[in-house]
């Protein structure tokens, strides 16, 4: 296996993830081999995943060059365990595709074993620094046991319980992508020279070197257009951002981006947390605890600010219909978009502060978060009111 250092860290991808890279032509011959491989747990051993993603000849220009000169002749990558607690590292190999099944899988399981044994070597490394951070990366690890004994026992073949699965525990110790946004990502390093994707989410990801300046105020923004006859700019409700001093508007027209960004800014004015959970719904759960009810409460409040026409209950379900909070995951990924489109160009310092972040791992548990400061965040008189 070869090993690459990112001192960029460019590629955030989930560690559980094994991707299998393959051509165009590949994929037509080959995927329908490979997409069982998932259902055998010796092979996993529990805790991998292998993910099939397609090659093309156009990698993200700002991958190390040593990565995309080597990946022309491997179709094996992973990320490892950082031995440098502030450096990526990728680990890249090859199988031989043309294969029947059972060599294959046994070609593959020998690379299972050499990413165990790769991340135990890393994790000894690790211990072995006495930076701030890496002390800190491996009280980490260990409060969470997540030690090297999970992958030496993944070595001499068990399947690690579901429950002991490390997916988790890494990625809130190392910030990773979850297995789904590692997926996009990878779609997109070995195919797009300048994908914009992986940028925004490094962006999100990681403080820039200057803290810009922000206040954010939710209000009726100008939309750009004008009444007919006029020079009365038509107002929308929106975010209004002023950055070193620039005011800059970003107009939201749907109710669920709406409803999460004013949610977000809201419960940080509060002294409250906004989770996941909150905003899940389930016809059969008659479990909610009493915290969850009086969010509910708090939530209705702010849908009423913007909504007063609206009905609560019927927003909230419909939020669910197509699973647990399923239109508010889109509208985070939507409204993230939306802010990196207009902020991107010249104010990118600014994106880390203003988009919508995810801290914790777990669904349910997963919150989210603004990093401007409380007393910088402001809703105009015109929606509090409301709430009287």
């Amino acid at each position: 296996m070869i090993i690459i250092d990112d001192d960029k860290r460019i590629l955030n991808l989930n560690h559980m993830a094994i991707y299998l890279m393959l051509t165009a032509e590949e994929m037509a011959g080959y995927k329908d081999k490979l997409k069982t491989l998932n259902s055998f747990r010796k092979l996993t051993r529990g805790i991998f995943r292998f993910e099939i993603v397609e090659k093309g000849d156009t990698p993200y220009e700002m991958l190390p060059k040593e990565m995309t000169r080597t990946v022309t002749n491997c179709n094996v990558l992973v990320r490892l365990i950082n031995s440098i607690h502030s450096i990526y590292c990728y680990g890249l190999d090859s199988i031989d595709l043309k294969l029947d099944e059972q060599e294959l899988r046994a070609d593959l399981s020998s690379i299972v074993d050499d990413v165990c044994k790769k991340n135990i070597k890393q994790m000894e490394i690790l211990c072995e620094r006495h930076t701030g951070t890496s002390m800190q990366a491996v009280r980490e690890y260990r409060a969470n046991n997540i030690v090297k004994d999970t992958f030496e026992r993944a070595l001499e073949g068990e399947i690690i319980p579901k429950e002991e699965c490390p997916t988790d525990q890494v990625q809130k110790i190392a910030n990773t992508s979850d297995i789904k946004e590692s997926r996009e990502l990878m779609q997109e390093a070995f195919t797009d020279p300048v994908s914009e994707k992986i940028e925004r989410e490094r962006c999100e990801r990681e403080a820039p070197s200057t803290i810009p300046s922000i206040s954010i105020t939710i209000k009726n923004v100008p939309t750009g257009k004008f009444y007919t006859g006029t020079k009365r700019a038509i107002k929308k409700f929106g975010v209004e951002f002023v950055i070193n001093g620039d005011v800059v508007n970003v107009p939201i027209t749907k109710i669920d981006q709406k409803m999460l960004y004013t949610a977000i800014v809201k419960t940080k004015m509060d002294g409250k947390i906004l989770k996941r959970k909150d905003f899940t719904y389930d016809d059969r759960d008659t479990s909610r605890d009493k915290k969850w009810r009086e969010t509910q409460q708090w939530l209705q409040g702010v849908f009423k600010m913007l909504s007063p026409d609206s009905t609560y209950d019927e927003w909230f379900r419909s939020a669910n219909a197509a699973g647990p909070a399923a239109r508010i995951n889109d509208a985070k990924s939507k409204m993230n978009k939306d802010l990196w489109n207009t902020l991107s160009l010249q104010y990118k310092d600014a994106y880390y502060y203003c988009c919508i972040a995810k801290e914790g791992t777990r669904k349910e548990g997963t919150r989210y978060a603004i990093r401007v400061d409380k007393n910088k965040l402001h809703i105009d008189k015109i929606f509090l009111n409301r709430l009287d």
